[in-house]
Formats: structure tokens, C-alpha cells, sequence
């Protein structure tokens, strides 16, 4: 029978943990027995502790149970090439003796070469120096502590079988190879202090603590931190969740979450490789200090942004800016890659992310919570007064979906509508000899003219024939026209025109 472990409380990245536990021979079962081994403690640990204690079942923090895997994946990745068991004398005589001065000058064997994988926002990366195995690892973002094991093989095909070995048990527990990030700190120049731990069989573990110190994590939800992230990507394009229109006569809004709907440019941050998306694939060349502090393993769903009545402005920069970018932000309302867990848990990653790597041009979408409808006219009133588009409503504990979904609605009291440009007609009085309003026609093959909102810089420099341009409208005029419409700016993202949506029109109360 393999031997048992208990997880207790919180634990940080509890599925990586099971999934550790079980590639080293140990069974995860929920409760204590007496047949369990080891129960592993993180925050907010119940009355069940007093159970292990009362059976003398040993009872490992989660830095101990850290330390203990990371030496029995080592033993384990040179015993795998043997044929015959290794003893516990015979693991002694292998493992070099080495001092705490020794570990710490080795420290710098990582500025070298190495194989670095993560998952989990966990980092693992292993060296090979002669017959000597160099594996460290800790947190992606809190690299306030690092675990270093070192071991001397007796040969150096031993030593190679098992790094090899090691590889591979970490890409069955979801490890991949990654390119290795630079250091943001030298480690060979800062005092570095070394702990030694005797854990279980009397192997040495080394705790190695700089002095650069990282704000710690604060505790995600169970749903977020057992959660593998998926990603929505169809090749190029994002598969993103849209809106419908609210419906007050169908949908009572109480209990949903409210928030402001975004005058900007709609992008996916596609944490992988490392840029912006639009909802057609194309890519927004975002400089690098523009991108700093978002996450590298987890995408995101959100707007660029420049603020009310900056669309036009934002689309500029978007397109051909580099210093430019500093006039906008990056506005998060949702994880796509957690899109399973629900919104509001989503909604505690985000702010986990920009409380502990405060990028500089990140911001997190604020929502309130819906008592009533009449909060939802209120803050419609309040935000169309201050020259905001409308408020998006997100159905509370929904999933993130992809594709158009009743679980985030859209309200405003005036309508986007998208319009081919096909001619320009000429200004008159003070606009001689620039555009006095563009030509354009709807998807549903209506012609009409749109002057009103064009700038004097977009008069003299017209969006080009061919192009898709966004109007707004109150309605449609008897004859089928937008009436009063309006130049919001062009659709960089969009290839063919899209008529309003004028299947309910709301009226703020």
C-alpha cells in the first residue's frame, strides 16, 4: 500500500501539489488516517491538525514539503536508471558533503545554461556540471525564497540519466521548457544566506534567501489556485465573450455586477507569446515597457484605453504609436484562461496580479454590485453625463464564454453602428477645401453622410475609401438612415460594415 498524504487549508498551487505527490509513489486522500504518511499545512489549517497530531503523523509546512520533493525528485531521477534499490547509506555516500559555503559560491551555476520549465506559476530549472546536478526552484513572482539541491552522481552517465529522468517527470505534471528570464537581481553580488534542513531520510536541502525582497501573493480562491489555464485562441484569433443588448422587461439586473463600458480598443493579451490581439488576430505592437508586469502564462481580456472621447486618439496610437502609448492604459476585466471559475473569483486574480506587480499601465475595471434596476439608470445617467459610453452588466459566478452570451449584457441610450466609406463630399464655408463629410453605406446597403465628430485633422487626412468606420446613432429616420449620426472613428479590427443593433432601445428613467 503506497503511502498517504493530507493537504490541509490553503495551499498555494494545490493541484501542482497533488500532482507531485502522486508522480512520487504517494496516494492524496482528503482525510487523516492512520495509514497516512505526511499532512502538509498551508493558512487557515481546521481542527483536523489535532487528528495527526494525536497519531503522531508527521506534520511538514508548505516550505518543508517543498524541500522533501525536491530531494526525493532528485533520488528519484537517479534511481529510475538503476536496477537494483538504493539504500539510504548508499544515497549518503552519493550525495557530496558539501558545506554551506559550498552551496552558496555554487549558487551562481544558474547564471550558466540550464533547463528551466514552469507551470503553476511555479519555476524549476535543473544544471549539469561534471558529475554534479544543480536543481533549483521556487516562485515565478516571489523570489524571496529559492530551493537549491545539489548532488554527485558516481559517473557522469549517471549523473546525465538523471537529469534526464527529472525532465521528464516534470513535463508529466504539466512542466514546460520556457526561455529562461534575465535576472533581475545578480545574485553572485548580494549577500545570500544558506539554511540547512534535515528532512525525513537526513538528505540536505539548501534554503537560499536574497536580500531583494518581493511582495508575497496574497491568498487566492481554491477555484483559481486548482484551475489549469486554457486558452481560447483558434490559431490567430481570440474567441472572446461578446454581449447582447439589456433587455429591462426580461433581465432583472439585481445581484449582477456593473460596470463601465469602455470607449477603447478591445484587445487580448496573449500571455504567451507575449502581445496584443484583436478580435480578428491582428497583432497591437505594444512597446515593452508598455507590457511590463503582465503575466507571461495567462491571458487576458480587456481595452486599451485613453479615456471618454478618446477613441479616434486611441486607435492613432494603437496603430503607429511607441511614446504615444503613454497617453493610454491596459483596462482588465476578465482571465479568459480561467474561464471555467467563476467571474467573481476571476475578478481575485486580477487584482492579486496588479496589487503584487503594479504594472504601470495596467488597471483593473471596478465593478458595483446591482441592488436594484434603479441602480442601473443611476449609473447609466451619471456615466453618459460624464461622456461615457454606456455600463456592461456581468451576471454574477458566470463562466467566461466564448462567443456572444447572455451572462454580460450591454446598455446605452445611443447605438454603434459600422459603415463602409465610398466617397467624400466636399466642405463648404470653413471647411473649403477639406471633407465635408464622408460618404458611407450600411451592411444593409442604405446609403448616408456622416460630418458631425470629424476633426479638423481628420477632415484635411479622410478615413480612405474601403475603409470601416464607426458612427454613432440615436435611431434610424423613417427612411432607414442613422438619424443624427455621429464620426466616432476607424475600425482598424473590422473588415466588412455591421449595422446598429436596434432590436430594444433603452430610456434612462
Amino acid at each position: 500500500m503506497s503511502e498517504t498524504v493530507v493537504f490541509l487549508g490553503t495551499i498555494a498551487s494545490r493541484g501542482l501539489q497533488f500532482e507531485r505527490a502522486i508522480s512520487l509513489g504517494y496516494s492524496v486522500s482528503p482525510t487523516i488516517t492512520a495509514t497516512t504518511k505526511y499532512v502538509v499545512c498551508g493558512q487557515n489549517v481546521g481542527s483536523e491538525i489535532d487528528d495527526a497530531r494525536k497519531l503522531a503523523i508527521t506534520i511538514l509546512n508548505e516550505r518543508e514539503w517543498e524541500n522533501l520533493v525536491a530531494q526525493r525528485e532528485e533520488d528519484d531521477g537517479l534511481n529510475s536508471n538503476r536496477t537494483s534499490p538504493t539504500t539510504n547509506a548508499e544515497r549518503k555516500r552519493e550525495r557530496s558533503e558539501s558545506s554551506d559555503d559550498e552551496l552558496s559560491d555554487n549558487h551562481d551555476v544558474f547564471a550558466k545554461p540550464t533547463t528551466y520549465m514552469t507551470a503553476y506559476n511555479k519555476f524549476w530549472e535543473i544544471r549539469l556540471d561534471g558529475r554534479k546536478t544543480y536543481v533549483r526552484t521556487g516562485n515565478i513572482d516571489d523570489k524571496e525564497e529559492i530551493y537549491v539541491t545539489m548532488k554527485e552522481h558516481k559517473s557522469l552517465a549517471d549523473a546525465k540519466q538523471a537529469m534526464i529522468n527529472l525532465i521528464a517527470r516534470k513535463a508529466s505534471q504539466g512542466f514546460q521548457k520556457q526561455n529562461k528570464p534575465p535576472p533581475t537581481t545578480d545574485i553572485k553580488s548580494n549577500k545570500v544566506s544558506v539554511k540547512r534542513q534535515k528532512i525525513d531520510d537526513n538528505s540536505i536541502v539548501s534554503t537560499i534567501t536574497n536580500n531583494t525582497t518581493f511582495k508575497k501573493s496574497t491568498t487566492l480562491p481554491p477555484s483559481i489556485i486548482n484551475a489549469k489555464p486554457k486558452s481560447i485562441l483558434k490559431g490567430n484569433i481570440p474567441k472572446v465573450l461578446l454581449a447582447h443588448s439589456w433587455k429591462e422587461d426580461e433581465v432583472d439586473p439585481t445581484g449582477w455586477w456593473i460596470s463601465e463600458k469602455l470607449d477603447g480598443v478591445r484587445a487580448f493579451w496573449c500571455g504567451k507569446r507575449g502581445v496584443f490581439l484583436s478580435r480578428q488576430g491582428k497583432i497591437y505592437a505594444a512597446p515593452a515597457w508598455f507590457t511590463k508586469g503582465l503575466p507571461k502564462d495567462i491571458d487576458l481580456d480587456g481595452e486599451l484605453f485613453g479615456g471618454r472621447g478618446k477613441f479616434q486618439s486611441t486607435v492613432s496610437i494603437v496603430k503607429a504609436g511607441v511614446e504615444e502609448w503613454k497617453k493610454i492604459t491596459y483596462q482588465v476585466f476578465d482571465v479568459p484562461s480561467y474561464s471555467g471559475v467563476p467571474f467573481e473569483d476571476r475578478m481575485a486574480y486580477i487584482e492579486d496580479l496588479v496589487e503584487k506587480h503594479k504594472p504601470p499601465y495596467v488597471q483593473l475595471v471596478q465593478h458595483k454590485y446591482c441592488k436594484s434596476a434603479k441602480d442601473i439608470f443611476d449609473e447609466l445617467k451619471r456615466v453618459e453625463t460624464a461622456g461615457g459610453e454606456g455600463l456592461m452588466i456581468r451576471k454574477p459566478k458566470s463562466e467566461y464564454a466564448c462567443g456572444r452570451s447572455n451572462t454580460l449584457l450591454k446598455i446605452k441610450t445611443f447605438f454603434d453602428g459600422e459603415a463602409l466609406v465610398e466617397g467624400y463630399e466636399r466642405g463648404k464655408g470653413k471647411y473649403t477645401g477639406m471633407t465635408g463629410a464622408l460618404k458611407c453605406v450600411m451592411a444593409c446597403g442604405k446609403k448616408f453622410k456622416v460630418g458631425s465628430g470629424l476633426s479638423d485633422k481628420e477632415r484635411k487626412n479622410p478615413p480612405k475609401i474601403g475603409s470601416i468606420i464607426i458612427y454613432r446613432c440615436q435611431e434610424l429616420s423613417d427612411s432607414g438612415s442613422p438619424r443624427f449620426p455621429t464620426f466616432v472613428g476607424v475600425a482598424i479590427d473590422k473588415n466588412k460594415p455591421k449595422d446598429p443593433d436596434f432590436g430594444h432601445k433603452l430610456k434612462i428613467k
